[in-house]
């Protein structure tokens, strides 16, 4: 048969569109045309790594778009079968870029942010004062903060909470809730001092290292978060909060 351009013969392949006569002549280059045959594995390679990350479809909306444009353009029949290598491992190229780039972006999108991680895991500690029917003047303004508090006033519970302790310095139990209502308002340095300061009594030790993770989170503090719960976790592996810190570490890393 008369001599047939090779971009033909492979796009007839790619296309299933070769009569015997032309598929004959495709397997015979293949056979003793080294650079057809590399050019032809080339080919079958991106579009094997195309269909695999579900590009098939904007190709072919690619390449009905270059059809309708060749048309509306009326070129010429030599010029719109331009090379079958570059219509196919040029889109297939700039695709593989556009793979990429959106991959990337696509991992930074679906890695949560502090806000999402915290939102997720935070809950105010709830109140475990309980007050007599009868209470004296300082114990009033423990009530009120605590009151305060729970209405998530969190100015307020912070003025009352303060205004108690300096009337009750012994009582340490308000400054896990006055180290909360601080990192609601933003306070994340005097939340931070708060949660220390509790830290020394026992039964709210541990309660008082979650908040202060929770802390570093709403402070957008990835950082220190991390830091602290390694060295939480290491520290007490019985920890209440253990799995959870755990599952923070790995939505942060």
């Amino acid at each position: 048969m008369a001599n047939v351009d090779n971009n033909y013969l492979i796009e007839g392949f790619f296309s299933g569109t070769l009569t015997e006569e032309e598929e004959a002549l495709f397997q015979e280059k293949m056979e003793n045309d080294p650079d057809f045959a590399q050019t032809v594995r080339d080919l079958e390679m991106l579009e094997s790594g195309l269909n695999a990350l579900g590009f098939d479809e904007i190709a072919k909306d690619v390449e009905d778009w270059e059809t309708n444009y060749l048309a509306q353009k009326t070129v010429t029949h030599n010029i719109a079968r331009r090379s079958v290598f570059w219509r196919y491992s040029g889109i297939a190229a700039s695709l593989l870029v556009l793979v990429g780039v959106t991959f990337m972006l696509n991992r930074a999108q679906d890695k949560p942010t502090s806000a999402d991680v915290l939102t997720q895991y935070y809950k105010p500690y709830d109140n475990m004062i309980t007050f007599r029917d009868s209470v004296s003047q300082s114990e009033e303004l423990l009530q009120s903060a605590m009151e305060a508090y729970e209405a998530k006033e969190y100015q307020l519970a912070v003025t009352a909470f303060q205004e108690y302790i300096k009337t009750s310095e012994e009582d340490l139990r308000p400054y896990i809730y006055l180290g909360i209502s601080q990192m609601e308002l933003g306070n994340f340095q005097q939340a931070d001092e708060s949660f220390v300061k509790v830290m020394t009594l026992k039964p709210y030790r541990q309660q008082a290292q979650w908040y202060r993770v929770l802390t570093y989170l709403k402070a957008d503090n990835k950082e220190a978060a991390i830091q602290y719960i390694n060295e939480v976790r290491a520290e007490t592996p019985d920890h209440y909060r253990y799995r959870e810190m755990g599952q923070i570490l790995k939505l942060l890393e």
